[in-house]
């Protein structure tokens, strides 16, 4: 990793081998799991923030490593597969927004409202100035289709 200095010349910085994964300001969702023969057949993940005066930040990273999770142990995952990216961008492309698809033979269902707060439009919900109260609910899940 690079850097600058105080005296702005360029130098490599060492890299001390632990990563961060910032997943924001967000209430830790609780995962449910449904077994069926010893195989997971679906994941479940609920959240209900009411009255938060705090910015909210999206809930992408959460979506993401729980579908890259899922999938990743189905049969049509390969090393080249090119299921990864098309998650990641159906998830994207529908921050804080419901969504259906179908990929790998899972259901990825998302469920999402808000009221009381501004889409800024950037994986944040700030809550509005004139809101009296505010809420925010998420509904995921991921079933594996027989």
């Amino acid at each position: 990793m690079n850097t600058w200095t105080k005296t702005g010349k360029w130098v490599e910085k060492e890299f001390g081998g632990t990563v961060y994964i910032n997943l924001g300001n967000t209430k830790k969702p609780t995962y449910h799991f449904t077994t069926e023969n010893g195989y997971v057949t679906e994941v479940y993940m609920a959240i209900e923030i009411k009255n938060n005066k705090d910015w909210l930040h999206s809930y992408n990273s959460h979506l993401i490593l729980g579908s890259l999770a899922f999938a990743g142990a189905q049969d049509e995952m390969s090393l080249f597969s090119k299921l990864p990216s098309r998650i990641i961008e159906q998830i994207h492309n529908n921050t804080f927004k419901s969504f259906h698809f179908r990929e790998a033979g899972i259901t990825f269902s998302c469920e999402i409202e808000y009221s009381g707060y501004r889409d800024m439009q950037s994986f944040l919900l700030i809550p509005m100035e004139n809101a009296v109260e505010t809420y925010f609910s998420l509904n995921f899940s991921m079933n594996k289709q027989k």
